[in-house]
Formats: structure tokens, C-alpha cells, sequence
């Protein structure tokens, strides 16, 4: 099946030169983008539509469906909430090839420029391990478009073989006795400065009483912030203290095979694809993106679609960028910089999106989520927060934002073991994947 938005200003142009046994494939595709647009209960656009409820499942079954995904020029410039959405739809397609269902797709230069700009940032600092040319093919102008179209079409299609699809879960109970917060990482990437940054956030989130839902991987980062949290858990346990937080993995059928599921303790959940996987991480009462790929801003443009669509109201659930800055070819950079040049402040602060550089920032801020839900203040009153080196290091260089950074009374940050090997968490499946 070829598909491409009915919007998009030359996809009439590249239709044309297409031969008429391709134009069938191509119409369908145009009927399911209609029920999309049209159908109240499943609306595409933002701009004349209510929201969508069922958004996310019928993304997916968009997906599902298609053969060819040509990403075209629009007839109108985009607003920020029609980026969001229109990223997502591309970004989703590429991580879907990689790991679970491939759709081959053809994208004009020009329409896709900003999304390239974020996966050449990714490129360049280890986090995104192919090269464009395996992730999509890049096209200029309709007469271009329509040759690769047609030429991957008369070949054989990648075959999609069933997949079982299931919940399951360990016989672990989630209390929901503290405050819950999501965090987003890299599963592959093993960059040891970054693996000792995640490693402490997930400490200072265990030993400050905080419940820490994650993507549930066993390498790479993510698997680095669960074992910090586990760490501070037994920390708790070996002062005598018995805090209810737990450490939540929540993985998919879609990725386990590739992320492999944590084994080191904490709760397993399993959905049976990886939408339902983002709408259980988005239950909790702050989320974060730590340092990732492709996958982790995926994951970031979830969340302000789900905004969008009524999904997620952004003032029950402040999200936070741990950006830190970097060694890359061109200096010192933040992880997420070019997704920030695309979103202006105040369009995040719009959606309550806020960033920080440092472990001790995300607490600051879970902290500071909690006195305002006044929920029970699991804490050791032993000392105030104490600045990093590494921070004390950005502020005279102008890293970090203009206000102080004034940490909350009474939350406790040390000491922590050591970080284990960094080959304890490399990856023994897929190198080069794009989590």
C-alpha cells in the first residue's frame, strides 16, 4: 500500500506519475487518511477537528497498513502542534522499521529537514548508529519521489510475520503509595560519563522515597538509571529504612527482544504493543527524557501529542529535560539541542516542559511535584542537596538557566557506590539500534 497525507502539496504531482496499477494502493491509503481527518472519533488535523481519543491506536493501524510511507511537502507551513504530530508519524515509522514492522519510506529533503537536523544531532554524539540511508529514503521534488516509489513497490515486500500479543505481568503489586516518575533513556547507548549521570538520577530518586517507572531495558542507560535505583533502594534497607517506592519496568512485545527485559529487580510489566507501553508510562506524576535516540524523542512527541489530543493534560504532569551538555566534534552540545530549536521555551512551558543538566535538577523538581500534591514526604533528614562539580563547572560557563538553582531542604544525596563496569550493560543483540 503506498500512502501520503492528501494535504501534502505534491503528492497529487508524484500520484501522476505513477502507473495505474499503483494508483488503487494509493487511493486506499487516501480513504484511511480521510477517516483520520473527517471522522470526529478520528481526526488527524488539529486545526478544524476535536480531539481524538483513539488517536495513538489509529496512528498504529495507519502503520500497520502500510506498504510505502511517502513524507511530502505541505501545502501550508505546519504549526507547532501539527509538527508534533507530523514528527511523531515520520519518527514513529522509523523506529517500527528497526525493530518490529518495516514500511519503507520515501521523504522529500525539504519536508523532512528538521527531523534530519535531530537525527544527524544523534549521529553525531553515538546515540544513532545508522546512516540515513538506513533509516529512509531521501528524495528532492515529486518526479524523484514517484521513481522510488515505484521501484520499491514492484519488489517483494518485507515479510510481517504474526506476532502474539499479550499483557503479562510478575506477581508484584504497584502500591502507588508515592510519587510515581517516568524517565526515558537510551537501552544501547554506553557512553560512561552519561551512564554515571543516569546511574545517579536513579539513585537520588530511590533514596528520596520516589516510585521510578522506565521502558524496563537491561542494557544501556536505561538499564544504568534502574540499577542506580536499586542501589539506593538497598542503601534504604541497609539504613533500617523501609520506604514503599519501587522500581517499575514497563516493556512490549514490539522491543523486549531487542532491549531485553531488567532482570535486577523491581516490577515487570509487559504490553502487547509499544502504544500501550507509552500510555502506562504516562500514568505517573512527573516524567523526563534522559539522554537517548531516536526513540527517546519519539517518546517526548507522544507526550505533546497526547496533550493535544486531550490524551494527557499537561498541569497534572510536569515533564522535565535532563540535557546535559556533552564532548561532540563541534564542542560541547545538549543532548536534545536541536529539538529545542524546533519547539520555542514557550511553546514547551505551554505544554509544562521544563530542562535541567543534572541529576540533582530532575530531583529538584520531583521534589517540588510532591509538596504540591502534599503526598506523604518519604525522606532522610540528613543534609540539603550539595551542588556537583560538574555543575558548579556549566554555571561558570553559562550552561545553565539564568534563575538559581535553590535544591529543597532535607533530601538526601549520598554516598553512592560505584558504577559497575560499563560492559555489564552493552548490548548483546542489536549494536546499532536507534533507542
Amino acid at each position: 500500500m503506498i500512502m501520503g497525507k492528501p494535504g501534502d502539496d505534491d503528492l497529487a504531482s508524484v500520484r501522476s506519475k505513477l502507473s495505474r496499477q499503483f494508483l488503487v494502493s494509493a487511493s486506499k491509503g487516501e480513504e484511511l487518511w480521510r477517516r483520520f481527518r473527517d471522522d470526529p472519533q478520528a481526526v488527524l488535523s488539529l486545526s478544524d477537528a476535536p480531539t481524538n481519543p483513539h488517536f495513538m491506536e489509529y496512528m498504529r493501524e495507519f502503520l500497520d497498513h502500510s506498504r510505502v510511507l511517502y513524507y511530502g511537502q505541505r501545502k501550508h507551513p505546519l504549526s507547532l502542534d501539527e509538527k508534533a504530530e507530523s514528527y511523531l508519524l515520520l519518527i514513529k515509522a522509523m523506529i517500527r522499521n528497526q525493530f518490529f514492522n518495516h514500511t519503507d519510506i520515501v521523504a522529500d529533503r525539504q519536508a523532512a529537514a528538521e527531523v534530519l537536523k535531530i537525527l544527524q544531532h544523534k549521529q553525531m554524539l553515538g546515540q544513532v548508529l545508522q546512516q540515513t540511508d538506513h533509516l529512509l529514503t531521501l528524495v528532492d521534488g515529486a518526479n524523484e519521489a514517484a521513481e522510488k516509489i515505484s521501484s520499491i513497490v514492484r519488489g517483494n515486500a518485507l515479510p510481517k510475520p504474526p506476532v502474539e500479543r499479550h499483557y503479562y505481568a510478575d506477581d508484584q503489586i504497584e502500591n502507588n503509595e508515592c510519587i510515581a516518575i517516568s524517565g526515558y533513556f537510551s537501552a544501547t547507548n554506553c557512553n560512561q560519563e552519561l551512564m554515571e549521570l543516569v546511574y545517579r538520577t536513579g539513585y537520588l530518586l530511590a533514596v528520596n522515597g520516589f516510585t521510578f517507572q522506565t521502558g524496563g531495558g537491561r542494557n544501556g542507560l536505561m538499564g544504568a538509571a534502574n540499577d542506580g535505583f536499586q542501589a539506593g533502594i538497598h542503601e534504604l534497607k541497609d539504613k533500617g529504612y523501609n520506604f514503599p517506592n519501587q522500581l517499575i519496568n514497563i516493556q512490549c512485545v514490539d522491543t523486549e527482544a531487542i532491549e531485553l527485559p531488567y532482570d535486577r529487580g523491581g516490577l515487570m510489566r509487559s504490553h502487547p504493543d509499544i502504544e500501550a507501553r507509552e500510555g502506562h508510562l504516562q500514568r505517573c506524576d512527573m516524567s523526563f527524557a534522559g539522554p537517548g535516540g531516536i526513540g527517546s524523542v519519539e517518546e517526548i512527541l507522544t507526550r505533546v501529542v497526547s496533550i493535544n489530543h486531550g490524551l494527557l493534560k499537561a498541569e497534572d504532569q510536569p515533564f522535565c529535560f535532563l540535557n546535559p551538555l556533552i564532548d561532540s566534534p563541534i564542542g560541547k552540545v545538549g543532548v536534545y539541542d536541536p529539538l529545542m530549536d524546533i519547539f520555542p521555551e514557550s511553546y514547551l512551558r505551554e505544554k509544562n516542559m521544563d530542562m535541567t543538566v543534572s541529576p540533582e535538577g530532575i530531583l529538584d523538581r520531583a521534589c517540588a511535584v510532591r509538596q504540591a500534591k502534599q503526598r506523604n514526604q518519604y525522606t532522610i533528614p540528613l543534609t540539603s542537596l550539595r551542588e556537583t562539580l560538574q555543575d558548579a563547572q556549566r554555571r561558570k560557563e553559562g550552561a545553565l538557566n539564568s534563575k538559581s538553582f535553590r535544591p529543597p531542604f532535607g533530601i538526601y544525596t549520598g554516598p553512592v557506590g560505584g558504577l559497575p563496569p560499563a560492559s555489564q550493560f552493552t548490548p548483546d543483540i542489536r549494536q546499532a539500534a536507534i533507542f
